[in-house]
């Protein structure tokens, strides 16, 4: 089952593209993260995107504040 989720970045994370584009690149590494709002991330450093649900726990990697699971997808 597909599950979207939205993983907030830490603040030294966000403080460059580099350092987005290398949390982004171990997350895509380590799982079939897809359907990324790349805008959000550069606005908000918030990466929402749609991954299989058993891999939500493996999201949490360096440079990752939190993983928070869609509230609307969640109550559906």
């Amino acid at each position: 089952m597909l599950q979207k989720v939205h993983i907030t970045l830490t603040t030294s994370a966000r403080q460059s593209a580099q350092s987005r584009q290398e949390v982004l690149r171990r997350l895509q590494a380590i799982s079939d993260l897809h359907d990324i709002n790349a805008r959000r991330l550069d606005r908000y450093g918030v990466l929402s995107g749609v991954v299989s649900a058993d891999l939500v726990p493996r999201l949490q990697v360096d440079g990752v504040a939190s993983v928070d699971l869609d509230q609307l997808q969640r109550a559906l």
